[in-house]
């Protein structure tokens, strides 16, 4: 980190803050999403996992990611989240939907990722339409899964408290998550289902995730959840993946 990050900048990046890219810099459509992002939200910030950087990237990808609107992000950024504790051993796909709930911020990415979240033990609802869509709906479509987190965070959050603090069963707790996103997403992205097409060469695909799902992710919630002080209870809320082809 080359700052020290308060409640402020923290809450200036979220403010401002659109989605977050989720994407292997190795599939060639994925720089098809950054140089589109790129384009349609100069004014805004979109994130990427700091994880990109460290990585041997290609050279156009690591140019983007180093301009406007892009930023990284890290988990020191969020207050009385991260100093002191230890994050348990995370596969790619639960770090993501970390960064996401941390955040309240969607996962953008291509329909490759589309059906590698779609067929994870997290996802809890998905729509797939082979379609492509103009900026407008695009970006209105990426915007409804921003409005979507923001929508679940109180009550996924308080519901769960609930749940984790008195020990109840995981099972009923996560029935009654997977019964919110879907009823949540069959309500939200009916429009998506009626939109006019511009062609029938692309393709959009929406995916609720819980990161509830995941035992390791449960465990650290669980653990943290009795501090008043500490972010841990963002983990509590849905993530949502936005994936296209253009």
């Amino acid at each position: 980190m080359q700052k020290s990050w308060g409640q402020a900048d923290y809450v200036y990046l979220l403010k401002n803050l659109r989605g977050i890219l989720w994407c292997s810099p190795e599939d060639s459509s994925s720089l098809v999403i950054v140089k589109w992002l790129a384009r349609h939200y100069r004014n805004r910030k979109i994130g990427f996992i700091s994880v990109h950087s460290q990585k041997s990237l290609p050279e156009e990808f690591e140019e983007k990611l180093q301009k406007a609107p892009f930023v990284p992000l890290f988990f020191e950024q969020v207050p009385a989240f991260f100093p002191g504790k230890t994050l348990p051993a995370l596969s790619d796909i639960e770090e993501a939907i970390l960064f996401s709930t941390l955040f309240t911020s969607p996962l953008i990415g291509t329909m490759t990722d589309f059906e590698t979240l779609r067929s994870s033990p997290f996802s809890v609802w998905s729509l797939r339409l082979d379609t492509t869509l103009d900026h407008r709906n695009l970006k209105f479509n990426i915007r409804l899964g921003d409005y979507a987190m923001t929508d679940f965070l109180l009550t996924a959050v308080s519901h769960c408290k609930t749940v984790l603090q008195k020990g109840q069963s995981a099972e009923v707790l996560l029935e009654w998550r997977q019964k919110t996103a879907q009823e949540d997403g069959e309500t939200r992205y009916w429009r998506l289902r009626e939109v006019e097409p511009v062609c029938d060469a692309g393709a959009i695909g929406i995916v609720y995730l819980d990161p509830v799902r995941s035992i390791p992710v449960r465990k650290f919630v669980s653990s943290e959840i009795s501090s008043s002080h500490s972010a841990a209870e963002l983990l509590l809320n849905f993530c949502v993946f936005v994936g296209f082809q253009l």
